[in-house]
């Protein structure tokens, strides 16, 4: 997300992460109309990088991680625990 200084046109801020849990600033900016928000929404999901910050083989090994989809491909992430274990739900 970037933001210009109102004051200052040469100045840009830079918010960059991938999604976490939802309801997080991110999410809630993401959800806010063109007209209200003040930054320029850009997703870049992993297809972006490829062949220029990942190999394809990096992508392939990364899908094996259950964080794959909340790291690489713009997905929020809700855990669930159970005694037993910890699973991954992505919405």
């Amino acid at each position: 997300m970037i933001l210009k200084s109102e004051s200052d046109a040469r100045i840009t801020s830079v918010m960059v992460s991938t999604p976490n849990a939802p309801d997080g600033l991110f999410e809630r900016l993401e959800k806010e109309s063109e007209d209200a928000c003040l930054y320029k929404r850009i997703f870049l999901d992993y297809t972006y990088g490829i062949g220029k910050i990942y190999t394809a083989d990096e992508i392939e090994n990364a899908k094996q991680s259950p964080s794959f989809e909340g790291e690489y491909n713009l997905k929020y992430n809700t855990i669930y625990f159970s005694k037993d274990d910890i699973q991954y739900n992505l919405i």
